[in-house]
């Protein structure tokens, strides 16, 4: 985790990448995480391109779960009841003003576990996490999605 008190935003990743799993958050070749938050304007002036710089956007980071995979199927429940719970003592103790699920699979679990029918879109979602808005955007990654950068960009 990579998370100032009182951040504006914490970002929430599915888990480590299994090509390069010593990476920091989201700095695996082909993500476009950080290229997408600085055109996002999320960063305003400030060009952010790695983890250690979100601190610059008062923004913290932390994966969901921390085992790293190929894919995020291979991540089981247990998992992610534990990330859920990692989740909840990161809010109740660094306060982020929002949280942001990078990939809608975590934010479907922590939101609607075990009511699962639920979908979850992109952008704010209908419940608070904590007592915290949460916010959903698609992962910066080219597996899985079939979205192409101005669609991801949000």
């Amino acid at each position: 985790m990579n998370i100032p008190a009182n951040c504006n935003i914490l970002f929430v990743g599915i888990n480590p990448s299994a090509a390069n799993p010593q990476a920091d958050y989201f700095e695996t070749p082909n993500n476009q995480f950080y290229r997408l938050i600085n055109e996002s304007a999320v960063t305003g002036e400030i060009q952010v391109n790695r983890a250690s710089e979100l601190r610059l956007i008062n923004a913290g980071v932390m994966n969901f779960v921390d085992r790293a995979t190929q894919m995020e199927k291979e991540i089981n429940n247990d998992e992610m009841a534990a990330g859920k719970y990692r989740l909840q003592i990161a809010v109740q103790k660094f306060h982020p003003r929002v949280i942001c699920f990078v990939g809608t699979k975590c934010c479907k679990y922590t939101l609607y576990v075990p009511r699962t029918n639920n979908n979850v879109n992109f952008g704010l979602q209908p419940r608070n996490f904590e007592g915290v808005p949460v916010f959903c955007v698609p992962h910066g990654s080219n597996k899985g999605i079939n979205l192409t950068f101005n669609d991801k960009l949000m």
